[in-house]
């Protein structure tokens, strides 16, 4: 799931006793983003940190209930891919959310400066990131990621390939608003693992 521009770990789950993970990335030109992937049990958090920065989320369209896959399920390889998708413009100041199971991608709206990731808890994020890193081979990948509860799909079959970028602009994706009670469970843990990681993330 690297991508163009710069990315490094501002936080990793080892740093934080298993509380979160974060990552900040830097100078990502427009429509740089990651293929399609799902969490099986991340939630994942999307923050634009520059004014003027936009980040683009994609996910299963609005006029559907949204759909969550369990371990076992992945779209377009077992079951059908996600029949429509949609996107999520979020701008400076917002923060998108992503629950667990949630099919999604982003792409950088604009030529974005800096932009964070935040993930509870963030075990899969270190060998996930590095997906180039494993070829070319579409299932080998899929299986490497999967076994590290991040199945992600290079191809974009999960999405009905990778038009998916301009076919959702006509739709809204079905993302719920990120809920109070998980900014405060973020909040907990970053205040819990701080504290866990002391003077090492002073």
């Amino acid at each position: 799931m690297a991508v163009a521009g710069t990315a490094s770990f501002a936080r990793t789950y080892n740093d934080t006793c298993g509380m979160f993970a974060i990552t900040l990335h830097k100078s990502i030109p427009a429509g740089a983003g990651p293929v399609p992937h799902l969490h099986l049990a991340d939630t994942e958090f999307f923050m634009p940190t520059t004014p003027g920065d936009t980040v683009r989320m994609f996910a299963q369209a609005d006029d559907t209930p949204l759909k969550t896959y369990p371990a076992g399920q992945m779209p377009a390889f077992n079951v059908p891919p996600v029949a429509k998708v949609g996107h999520l413009d979020v701008p400076y100041g917002r923060i998108a959310y992503s629950p667990p199971g949630i099919p999604h991608s982003w792409k950088a709206a604009t030529n974005m400066t800096n932009f964070m990731a935040l993930w509870l808890n963030g075990f899969v994020m270190i060998p996930s990131v590095n997906v180039p890193a494993m070829g070319s081979d579409y299932l080998q990948v899929l299986y490497e990621t999967s076994a590290w509860g991040s199945p992600t799909d290079i191809t974009s079959a999960m999405f009905n390939g990778p038009q998916f970028v301009t076919d959702a602009l006509s739709r809204r994706a079905g993302l719920p608003p990120t809920p109070f009670d998980e900014l405060v469970r973020l909040q907990k843990a970053i205040d819990a693992g701080d504290k866990c990681c002391g003077d090492l993330c002073a």
